[in-house]
Formats: structure tokens, sequence, C-alpha cells
């Protein structure tokens, strides 16, 4: 029962491509059938201007799994990307 890809899981999500119009309330709303969300947060440049990506966290395994499922839908005319976070904490520093 592997899934492909063998993508390392996480609860929380990467969300990328999105338009510049898209804002925080869209994106909540857009993703709450998945299940309940802890935080959510878009990137934005020092100006406060919106980069365009953001991440999400889930309360549990099966809300970030169903959000991965988004990955090529469309959100305000643009194709998403969603993949899960792969940012682990780094325990073996190499020096």
């Amino acid at each position: 029962n592997s899934s492909a890809g063998d993508e390392e899981k996480s609860l929380t999500v990467y969300v990328g491509n999105l338009s510049y119009d898209t804002d925080e309330e869209s994106v909540r709303n857009y993703f709450s059938e998945c299940g309940s969300i802890n935080t959510l947060r878009l990137i934005s440049d020092r100006d406060g201007n919106p980069k365009g990506f953001g991440y999400i966290e889930f309360a549990d395994q099966d809300g970030a799994d169903a959000a991965i499922t988004y990955h090529g839908q469309e959100l305000d005319g643009r194709n998403i990307r969603v993949t899960y976070d792969s940012k682990k904490p780094d325990n073996n520093r190499g020096g």
C-alpha cells in the first residue's frame, strides 16, 4: 500500500501558484471542506505584497491528505499547486 512518489506526509501543506488577488479568507474557504485548519499563512514580501504561495496546517492527517487532492484545481483563475510541506527538522547538520 505504498503511495505514488513515496512522499513524506505532513500535517502542513504548501499551496503555490496562487493569484495575487487571493487572500487568506478565500484560501481558508476553499480548503475548509478538507478538514479543520489550525493555521494558515500566505507569504508576502517586505512591502506586504503577496508572493503567491502559503502554508496550511491541518488539525489531522486526513485534512492534509484531502487538501493534496486539490493539486491542479483552479482557484481564482489559477491552477494551484498543493504538496506536503517537506521542510523536516534538520537533525543531522554536518560540519
